[in-house]
């Protein structure tokens, strides 16, 4: 077997250097936020359990489900709530040359691309989340996030992305104390990438000091619209009714004219999922059909809104199926809810039109 790695990798090595070039030499897939039009969007999970395997068939399913935008998320790992170091993990990172490939895939079939790095904790204490994160040296811990992220701004930059992610719910380090430090990171990314900048709050964690140094507001959307087990789709829509009045309050005072997307909206496909739909952990038995209904009712909701620049379904991996209780529409009835709102606006300009005009207004 070693005799094959050594030609294995110096093939890899010769296709990362081929990408590259490719993503050089041919014009950056950027827009100007003045631009900005609806994003038919789907995460791609880049943490299949092989960190190496393509995404190929993935992105051309995505593509053929009619989205027109593509998010690619990947993890980054510290150990625990308190560590003060930011990792990739060979066995769980997707690799810095997949990421590549997968960036110029995406763009051969005329997608804009969102790339999307996010924390994880690897060995974290009973209790706490990425959300939770308190470095016990603060400097430390911006000066390895820093890197991470110019990293990866710097093959965005390479690779032709349209927009770039610089956090995700990190809602203990996105507060006025670390003000400075975000917007030094900005800057930072700003100095080697010439997309679009943006920043995912957490759903019930949105007052970001920096909101006017990104370009467009990001959220990621687990609002809990159900109070039972068994809601109808009338139930979820009129679970939303509160958190649609809020997040209409909040745009108002904070956006400034600049579009919002949801970075991520999705739910487990278990029994009780719309209840708590941030909680990928629960035991339940699997229940497509009420993943369904809160797709729908996501889609009734929010599908005529002037202010959505963009919706990023949460996530497209794995084999999905009606057995599959994760996340992942794939082989699932809540697909079919996707498909035909993004037929829809594409062959309507309404609701392009109308995420311009909240630009620009």
């Amino acid at each position: 077997m070693k005799s094959l790695c050594l030609p294995m990798r110096a093939i890899l090595a010769s296709l990362v250097v081929l990408f590259s070039f490719l993503a050089l030499s041919s014009p950056a897939a950027v827009a100007n936020v003045k631009d900005f039009e609806f994003r038919r969007g789907m995460v791609l999970g880049m943490f299949h359990s092989n960190p190496h395997i393509s995404y190929r068939t993935d992105v051309e399913e995505i593509y053929e489900l009619g989205c027109d935008s593509i998010s690619l998320s990947f993890v980054l790992f510290q150990d625990d709530y308190d560590s003060n170091t930011i990792y990739a993990k060979d066995d769980r990172t997707a690799p810095d040359y997949r990421i590549r490939e997968t960036i110029l895939l995406a763009r051969e079939h005329g997608m804009k691309v969102m790339l999307f790095p996010y924390l994880l904790l690897d060995n974290p204490s009973e209790g706490k989340w990425r959300g939770a994160i308190a470095p016990t040296d603060r400097e430390a811990w911006w000066k390895s996030y820093n890197e991470k992220m110019v990293h990866y701004a710097e093959i965005a930059e390479a690779c032709g992305v349209e927009s770039f992610s610089i956090g995700s719910e990190l809602s203990s380090m996105d507060m006025t104390r670390d003000l400075q430090h975000w917007r030094d990171l900005i800057k930072q990314i700003r100095s080697v990438f010439s997309g679009m900048i943006t920043y995912t709050a957490n759903w019930d964690h949105r007052d970001i000091p920096f909101w006017d140094d990104v370009d467009y507001l990001a959220v990621s959307c687990y609002f809990e619209i159900a109070k039972t087990r068994n809601p109808t789709l009338e139930d979820l829509i009129t679970g939303w009714k509160p958190y649609k009045k809020d997040l209409d309050e909040w745009y108002a005072r904070t956006a400034k004219g600049r579009p919002m997307i949801f970075a991520e909206i999705g739910y487990p496909s278990i029994d009780g999922g719309a209840m708590h739909p941030w909680d990928y952990t629960k035991p339940d038995p699997a229940d497509p059909q009420e993943q369904f209904l809160c797709y729908e009712a996501f889609r009734k909701t929010w599908e005529n809104c002037p202010y959505l620049g963009g919706v990023y379904f949460y996530a497209w991996f794995e084999k999905g199926g009606p057995q599959d209780r994760s996340y992942t529409p794939k082989g699932k009835p809540a697909l079919e809810v996707i498909r035909s709102w993004y037929a829809k606006s594409a062959s309507s300009p309404t609701t392009d039109t109308l995420a311009l005009q909240a630009v620009t207004n």
